[in-house]
């Protein structure tokens, strides 16, 4: 599962729209920022440290593009509601980007300087996964030298923990060379490890919730749990946000009632039944969607999440 604002810039576990867009690039083509031009032109370490910072700072994808590399660009297409993005751009990046990095190793091999990276302190989307005692978080970076100029062409970052509630990893960042997300069940986003989910399903699930679900208003982390039966039919649904916003609950719970039954339940997932998402929405904003997530059970922390059970 991804959140694509800039295809091959930024991975995440969502899929948004209103602006961001599944399937298709979102670009942004701005001048080069002083700062990113300054930074360039120095040590790659101290561009990386600037990089980084930008991230803490930055508003919408204007301030990130000017510090990346053209191969990363040119997967980018423009559109025209770029505007609405800055708000979801920025709680994605603040949310799970590091503010500062440690380097733990790093290498330079011509043009390009290769570095191994962990987090000064652990990004917000993380910070229920590092709890656990198993919780590691590592990244990978990867800088080139364009026009005399340094420029970001990797940046990814996994985060993992295993509780009783299973295994849990979150893959985000840029990187040119990573095939696309779907083809990684359970490799990107806040899924199982392992390839709990049948990314396939997921997407088609996803997509079809999508273009279905006509919302208004606002809501802000609404979460679900459900139980998808072999035919598509939901037989168990929790909605609740983290802070209760009723119209919101009620509005996905009238979706879920609606869509039924769901695209039938592959028989390969007949053990997993139980999923998980989170909706995110606003006026003129667009719509956020992370999962849905498949499990053997519904961990007990997304119940907990739901400020109503």
């Amino acid at each position: 599962m991804r959140l694509s604002p800039v295809r091959g810039a930024l991975v995440a576990a969502a899929i948004c729209v209103g602006g961001l867009s599944s399937g298709m690039g979102v670009a942004f083509a701005f001048d080069a920022s002083a700062e990113a031009q300054t930074a360039g032109g120095g040590a790659p370490d101290e561009f990386l440290k600037t990089y980084y910072a930008a991230m803490t700072k930055a508003t919408g994808p204007k301030d990130i593009e000017p510090f990346m590399a053209k191969v990363v660009k040119e997967k980018m297409k423009p559109i025209p509601e770029e505007a609405a993005l800055g708000p979801f751009f920025a709680a994605m990046i603040h949310e799970t980007h590091p503010a500062e990095v440690k380097i733990d190793s790093k290498k330079e091999d011509g043009g390009r300087v290769l570095y191994d990276l962990s987090p000064v302190s652990v990004p917000k989307a993380c910070a229920d996964m590092a709890k656990d005692k198993s919780f590691s978080m590592k990244g990978s970076a990867v800088l080139v030298k364009e026009d005399g100029l340094w420029k970001v062409y990797k940046d990814y970052w996994v985060a993992e923990s295993k509780n009783s509630d299973g295994n849990m990893r979150m893959a985000f960042g840029t990187d040119p060379d990573k095939k696309d997300d779907k083809t990684e069940a359970g490799s990107s986003g806040d899924s199982p490890a392992g390839g709990a989910e049948k990314a396939d399903y997921s997407d088609t699930l996803r997509d079809y919730l999508m273009s279905k679900f006509k919302h208004d208003g606002s809501g802000k982390q609404i979460y679900i749990a459900l139980k998808v039966g072999a035919d598509g039919t939901v037989s168990e649904l929790n909605v609740g946000g983290e802070k209760s916003q009723k119209d919101a609950e009620d509005k996905v719970k009238a979706l879920f009632a609606s869509v039924q039954p769901l695209p039938a339940l592959p028989a390969d997932m007949a053990s997993k039944p139980y999923a998980w998402m989170m909706f995110d929405w606003q006026d003129n904003g667009g719509i956020c969607i992370s999962g849905p997530y498949f499990q053997e059970n519904t961990p007990d922390w997304i119940i907990k999440k739901m400020s109503s059970k």
